[in-house]
């Protein structure tokens, strides 16, 4: 058992990660397809701003956030319309509000009506629908509603004293409950006999298709849920429903079974007849969702953990297309050769995530085996640390040769014109047109010089950390007898 890395993996996330930025349209927003001269996607310019908080450009996503702030203001919204501009959706608002307060937090109490536009808007049920108003009894909505609910309690709760927190505690508190009572109310009869947290496309106490894309979301936000709110049972069941799933995965036919019942993994949710989210849009989900327990040892001894993410990736990779010269985006369809924006974004947010994940897991298994006083020979983990001491290094070697390269014709120079007046200083004014020309050549190419350090990083030291990570994977994650 293996988690399938290689180098490749996160240079297609770097190329992904520059194109969605060349995406980005002149109003800062972004829009569902690439050069497109429609109104702002914001269920795209959501995921996009999530993707680039992945990959570490903080400063981009909250330029782009602070935009969308200004864009509320200005045209007196409480909520961002749809990408026709004609009606409001819960995708792109979720998207947007949860993207925005996870950059820019100390904005929370300004976007208190937005948060509002959510709660006014749940129904006496505890569900949400896609547009408000229009049923459409879907869990899934209801679990994108709750996920910025549960956010917004995140943030306000770390400040009791807060007047946020005694203004609005209470009515935040009532929507999730009404939206947890619901999820949990809303699956089917067999399922809950069984106890386990699963999904049908649709509400319904009547036995049908079990949908993965539902699932997985109603999973992520119940997680957070019992994390947030002190409810524990809720995480267990969050974790055993997973571990229940991954036993049911069966590698050779990639599917899920569980109890005989195949688990649809390629659902498509369609909304109001021309409302439809293909499968593309729920797999990089279904990859966080799991990926969030790679330091869980109960999902590391787990034969199929690292086979099932093995396969949600493969699937990711294989949507990437070349649009043109270094351009590159995922399609949001299997049966397109059409590149889709928010899928491109989806994918920077994966494979950033499994970047991350990979380097705690590792970590986390070194600190454990040497708590057990066992010996780790010969494994080198290149943490920021040694990387920066590395480009050091290089740029102390790539000097030194710049240095040798330009300071040899200039003492031949000196000593062939043989100047009388500065004939005797030839080695050291040599040596002094060499430092000034090479400062020039470091100021002139700086952004050159930084892009050939990083790759001599990839070439000389991520191949190493990468066989690191999955020997360590390999000899310490095997199943238990």
């Amino acid at each position: 058992m293996s988690l399938k890395i290689n180098s490749r993996l996160f240079d297609t996330n770097d190329k992904l990660y520059e194109s969605l930025l060349s995406f980005k349209n002149e109003d800062k927003f972004f829009r569902s397809q690439p050069n497109s001269q429609s109104k702002p996607s914001f269920t795209t310019t959501g995921i996009a701003i999530l993707a680039l908080i992945e990959y570490g450009d903080l400063i981009n996503a909250q330029d782009i956030s602070k935009e969308a702030i200004r864009y509320l203001q200005k045209n007196k919204h409480d909520a961002f319309p749809s990408e026709n501009g004609e009606d409001y959706h819960i995708m792109s608002n979720s998207w947007m509000l949860y993207a925005i307060l996870e950059c820019l937090p100390s904005h929370s109490e300004e976007l208190i009506e937005f948060l509002y536009w959510f709660i006014n808007h749940q129904n006496d049920n505890g569900s949400w629908d896609l547009y408000p108003g229009f049923t459409s009894s879907k869990p899934i909505w209801t679990a994108y509603s709750l996920n910025v609910v549960v956010k917004y309690f995140d943030l306000i709760s770390s400040n009791h004293k807060s007047e946020l927190y005694e203004k609005h505690i209470k009515n935040i508190e009532v929507a999730i409950k009404k939206g947890l009572d619901y999820l949990i109310g809303c699956r089917s009869n067999s399922v809950k006999k069984e106890g386990l947290l699963l999904w049908n496309l649709t509400a319904t106490e009547e036995d049908g298709e079990l949908s993965f894309g539902t699932t997985s979301m109603c999973l992520h936000v119940l997680h957070k849920i019992g994390n947030s709110l002190n409810k524990n049972e809720i995480a267990i069941d969050v974790e055993r429903t997973l571990i229940k799933i991954i036993k049911g995965y069966n590698p050779d036919e990639n599917k899920i079974y569980l109890n005989r019942q195949e688990i649809n993994l390629w659902d498509m949710i369609e909304d109001h007849s021309y409302k439809t989210y293909y499968w593309g849009f729920y797999v990089p989900l279904e990859i966080v969702t799991f990926l969030r327990f790679m330091d869980n040892e109960e999902f590391l001894t787990q034969e199929n953990y690292f086979p099932l993410i093995n396969f949600f990736i493969d699937s990711l990779i294989n949507s990437v297309v070349k649009v043109e010269q270094d351009c590159y985006g995922t399609k949001g369809n299997p049966n397109s050769d059409g590149l889709k924006v928010w899928a491109t974004g989806q994918s920077v947010i994966v494979l950033s995530r499994l970047k991350r994940n990979l380097h705690r897991t590792c970590y986390k298994i070194i600190r454990e085996l040497s708590d057990k006083n066992n010996i780790l020979a010969e494994i080198e983990i290149v943490t920021t640390e040694a990387l920066i001491k590395r480009r050091k290094r290089f740029l102390i070697v790539f000097n030194i040769l710049l240095f040798t390269l330009v300071l040899t014709p200039i003492f031949i120079l000196i000593r062939v014109v043989r100047w009388e007046l500065i004939e005797p200083y030839t080695l050291p004014l040599s040596i002094a047109i060499s430092l000034a020309g090479i400062m020039g050549i470091n100021l002139y190419l700086k952004d050159f010089i930084i892009k050939l350090s990083n790759s001599s990083h990839k070439i000389l030291g991520y191949n190493k950390l990468i066989d690191n990570i999955k020997n360590l994977l390999e000899t310490h994650t095997t199943k238990p007898t």
